[in-house]
């Protein structure tokens, strides 16, 4: 009982620390949203705007739209700002979503519900996150979608998690690129490692591994199918050798730390 008011508090504190910025500076905190809110307003001030249209619009952002076009929505069906709406509402809804999933994809994992709960709000309250997701980036607006797509394949019955995975494929790509990327490379890492340790100790698991690897193909087909036809045209940055290094460098010291802390049966 304890447990569960602590996890509240720290959940209302995550809540009004989101707004701190916008009411202490009296605009929108980070300067990447700006552009966003270019796009939405554009969006309610011409209905009849094609978002594909590059000279209508800043060529990059309304490539990748799932916010702006969310927050236009969202927008004209309260009648509030688009400002408002990406630093005031959408933070808040935004970081409530990630709290709930979060703490239900620890609970479906074994961990009891107060403690679930509770570490879903201290992970709201990580002084980074609390500051980068103060107003509704693109990222930002991925992150529920991200535990969506890594709780699917985990927890989902039968054809359920596939039918999900696919409206994410779908979905996904059209919020943000690396946030849909970076799911892709979680889920395929997850799936190595896990068939790994696997074989290290000879045990079976009761995750499904092979659903794993299904969740990244399907997300990843739905990202190149989006990138090559339209996405990518906005894209500038190229992926090369050194951006592989640099993943390489941050990756491999968390599999040796979690290889060697791995206890053998």
């Amino acid at each position: 009982m304890k447990s569960s008011k602590h996890a509240v508090a720290l959940l209302t504190a995550a809540l009004l620390l989101r707004l701190l910025p916008v009411y202490v500076s009296g605009a929108p905190y980070s300067t990447d949203v700006w552009p966003l809110i270019r796009v939405t307003e554009r969006l309610l001030k011409d209905p009849g705007a094609k978002i594909w249209l590059d000279e209508l619009f800043d060529g990059y952002n309304n490539r990748w739209p799932g916010a702006p076009l969310s927050v236009a929505v969202v927008s004209a069906a309260t009648s509030i700002s688009p400002v408002q709406a990406y630093t005031v509402l959408m933070p808040v809804v935004l970081a409530l979503a990630v709290y709930l999933l979060l703490a239900a994809l620890l609970h479906r994992l074994g961990t009891p519900g107060s403690p679930a709960r509770l570490a879903a709000a201290y992970l709201l309250l990580a002084p980074s996150l609390l500051v980068f997701t103060s107003a509704c980036l693109k990222e930002v607006y991925a992150y529920p979608l991200m535990l969506v797509a890594l709780a699917a394949p985990l927890l989902g019955s039968k054809r359920e998690w596939l039918v999900v995975m696919c409206l994410l494929g779908a979905a996904m790509p059209l919020v943000h690129h690396l946030a849909t990327l970076a799911t892709v490379a979680f889920l395929a890492s997850a799936f190595a490692w896990g068939k790994y340790l696997e074989l290290l100790y000879r045990q079976g698991s009761s995750v499904g591994y092979g659903r794993l690897a299904a969740a990244s193909i399907v997300l990843l087909l739905g990202f190149a199918v989006y990138y090559v036809t339209y996405g990518g045209g906005g894209l500038g940055p190229r992926v090369e050798f050194y951006d592989l290094v640099m993943y390489l460098a941050y990756a491999l010291p968390v599999y040796a730390i979690a290889f060697l802390t791995q206890k053998r049966s």
